[in-house]
């Protein structure tokens, strides 16, 4: 496998849910690897399969209070509470920013890297990211979360997104 490469708006990927990953092997434990360059390389937060145009529920967040970040499979989440708004930005959406509420508190359960499974509880921007890359692995985008004001707003920027105008953020 090549090095993974960020994909951006436009790309059938980012709109379609996910495959399940089956099980642990060395396939998936070297994409989730490379996926953390890739969030690394594009100072990102987390990062989700479909952005590397890999169709499998494979997360990554990185917390401002862990130097490792999470690598889940198969994540869910099973608790929400409280709201919170704020500005979120998306790699797949270079140059693209909405105010959106989301819960200020979740529980996510999955599978981790080691096959065991792993019932985490996660507060203010890390529940955010948590929230932010399942919805990838669901083919929900933050534009699609924006209202329709929101949305004219941002459309041009959008179209030069999809026609390869715009490169990723560095």
């Amino acid at each position: 496998m090549g090095k993974l490469k960020l994909v951006l708006y436009g790309d059938p990927v980012l709109k379609n849910r996910a495959e399940p990953v089956a099980r642990v092997n060395t396939e998936v434990e070297t994409i989730a690897k490379e996926m953390v360059e890739v969030m690394h390389d594009h100072a990102g937060l987390g990062l989700a399969a479909p952005q590397v145009g890999i169709s499998k529920r494979l997360i990554i967040v990185r917390t401002l209070e862990d130097d490792e970040p999470f690598i889940l499979l198969n994540p869910e989440i099973v608790m929400r509470a409280g709201v919170a708004e704020r500005d979120e930005g998306c790699l797949s959406l270079p140059g693209i920013g909405a105010q959106l509420k989301r819960a200020e508190t979740v529980g996510v359960q999955a599978t981790g890297l080691n096959g065991k499974r792993i019932a985490l509880e996660a507060t203010g921007l890390a529940a955010r990211a948590f929230q932010h890359e399942i919805d990838h692995i669901d083919g929900i985008l933050i534009i699609d979360r924006m209202g329709r004001r929101e949305i004219r707003k941002v459309a041009d920027h959008l179209e030069k997104i999809r026609r390869g105008e715009i490169a990723p953020d560095k």
